[in-house]
């Protein structure tokens, strides 16, 4: 589980990076301690190129004077993008513990840093309790996940909706490739077949079909759409106006 930290008090800062280091060496737990800065612009950046695991846990300190945002914004940001994250509070004023409910933002702790001893136990009993919900969320997206099925010879191949890139007719008669996330086949079939499989997939062109969730960019001079994992694929004006519908759905959201 990737732990991410802003706290803006140096030695405090140390000192909960020192109860997670310390929590790794005796327990079992795949801890990585992405971040830890005293700077929220530091965890906005990670935040904003989702440079983390999803299931990760946030120790945000609540007023960060040397940042022009505070860890209550923080946490709002961290919200619009990832829901399935533990945001854990710190600070030395328990009269702002009611301003959680206010920004909304589903805190699982807020924690006081006035008992040492206390600070530490409650860190460690979040750190554990976040790390249970990760497991239990990757569990539920992982059977959650929807499978496109191909046969291949006598075999079927199952692979993730998620990892499909593209496919695109071969030029042996009557088949088609396959292009998914590691991994590259040759099958019977046709593209429209391919379609049936998930509202996800579209046609760009007359000879290939992608998966909109890896769709990044389109190139009108080249004419072509640049698609996650260095993949690109040639696309044809007929299909220029769901392409661009789909991109510019992409940018509001």
């Amino acid at each position: 589980m990737d732990i991410l930290i802003c706290e803006d008090n140096i030695e405090q800062l140390y000192e909960i990076k020192r109860i997670i280091q310390n929590l790794q060496k005796i327990s079992n737990l795949k801890l990585n301690l992405r971040i830890a800065s005293t700077r929220a612009e530091d965890l906005v950046q990670v935040i904003h190129t989702r440079g983390y695991q999803p299931g990760a846990l946030f120790i945000l300190d609540i007023g960060l004077d040397k940042s022009v945002i505070n860890g209550f914004e923080i946490a709002q940001l961290i919200r619009k993008l990832d829901i399935w994250s533990a945001i854990v509070f710190v600070t030395t004023h328990s009269e702002m513990a009611y301003l959680t409910f206010t920004y909304k933002v589903a805190a699982l702790d807020y924690i006081l840093k006035d008992n040492l001893n206390n600070f530490q136990q409650k860190i460690i009993e979040c750190v554990n309790l976040a790390y249970q919900r990760q497991k239990i969320a990757c569990k539920e997206q992982t059977i959650a996940k929807k499978y496109l099925t191909f046969k291949v010879g006598p075999k079927l191949i199952r692979i993730f909706e998620d990892d499909f890139i593209y496919a695109e007719t071969s030029p042996n008669k009557h088949r088609i490739i396959i292009h998914a996330l590691n991994q590259q086949m040759e099958i019977y079939g046709s593209l429209d077949e391919v379609m049936t499989m998930s509202n996800k997939i579209l046609r760009c062109h007359n000879s290939y079909v992608i998966n909109s969730d890896q769709l990044q960019l389109l190139d009108l001079n080249s004419m072509l759409l640049f698609l996650n994992h260095n993949c690109s694929c040639p696309v044809s004006r007929k299909y220029l106006s769901s392409i661009k519908k789909i991109l510019n759905s992409k940018r509001q959201g």
